[in-house]
């Protein structure tokens, strides 16, 4: 029993080191890639669309903890993957048809979560440019180098009153979505709460039509709970896995981005020697035109 415990305690430390070893390999591969592909664009384009921006400030955001949160959200689906196998085999032995409808009966509510997490990703990515004009006028504010320019042509009122417009309507808007996606949130839990006690019965059901014994009733009593568990947690973090996803798009929006090609220029048969201006003029408003 000692040297089962020794051995579990090895085992886990090991998985836990070759986790860290791994999720900070990943992260420093995608800073890479991600240097080397900023390197290779010559377009100036590229940094004045919009779109690309805010993936970029999405990235930067995450690029710390994302990365990490990926591999630690994959280890930890492994590890339950692993777990309903062995657990999958024990209900075997009660039904051979209760470990299916188990998976069958989950499976919508893995999806429906999925689908909640990539609409409510999908709302946060929205709202990732009215954070990002928030922050800018915070940073230009605060700057060191601006602060002094600021103060002396008057800037900070204006500054100030702009980032109070951009907050309200950031803190409105992630209000909302907040609040949507925990009326669907909840009914999925509620959904969930359902299908777990419909399928307790039905293993209740199958258990009593046999002749088993009060500790193997216990026992797969605790099997059936653990497996269901497991699959609780499979569909919570599989939809964080999901919207860790979401983020990886972006990044691999900018990788895959190609510089196109430039356009042909209308090339000039004939020389200019020299241009004319005629009854060129300027004006300030309500004032007459000055040559």
């Amino acid at each position: 029993m000692g040297s089962l415990a020794i051995f579990n305690a090895c085992v886990l430390g090991i998985l836990s080191s070759l986790q860290t070893i791994i999720a900070e390999q990943f992260s420093i591969n995608i800073i890479t890639q991600l240097a080397n592909k900023l390197t290779q664009v010559k377009n100036l384009n590229f940094f004045e669309n919009k779109d690309h921006t805010i993936k970029l400030n999405t990235i930067h955001n995450g690029l710390h903890i994302r990365p990490l949160n990926y591999v630690s959200n994959l280890f930890f689906n492994l590890q339950r993957i692993i777990g309903l196998i062995s657990l999958f085999g024990i209900l075997f032995s009660i039904s051979i048809y209760l470990p299916f409808i188990m998976i069958f009966a989950t499976m919508p509510c893995i999806l429906i979560s999925n689908h909640i997490a990539k609409k409510h990703s999908a709302s946060m990515d929205k709202l990732q440019d009215q954070k990002e004009s928030m922050q800018n006028y915070l940073y230009s504010g605060l700057d060191n180098q601006k602060n002094k320019d600021n103060l002396l042509f008057n800037f900070m009122l204006n500054f100030h009153h702009k980032f109070i417009e951009n907050k309200e309507l950031y803190l409105n808007n992630f209000v909302k979505a907040a609040q949507k996606n925990l009326i669907f949130t909840i009914y999925t839990d509620v959904l969930t709460t359902i299908l777990s006690i419909a399928l307790f019965f039905l293993m209740v059901f199958i258990i009593l039509s046999k002749s088993i014994g009060v500790g193997a009733i216990a026992g797969y009593i605790q099997a059936f709970s653990s497996t269901e568990q497991q699959l609780q947690d499979l569909s919570f973090y599989g939809k964080w896995f999901f919207a860790i996803n979401k983020y990886f798009e972006n990044y691999f929006c900018i990788l895959d981005y190609k510089t196109p090609k430039p356009e042909t220029q209308i090339k000039l048969e004939e020389k200019i020697h020299s241009i004319t201006f005629e009854n060129v003029s300027f004006s300030y408003p309500k004032f007459k035109a000055y040559f």
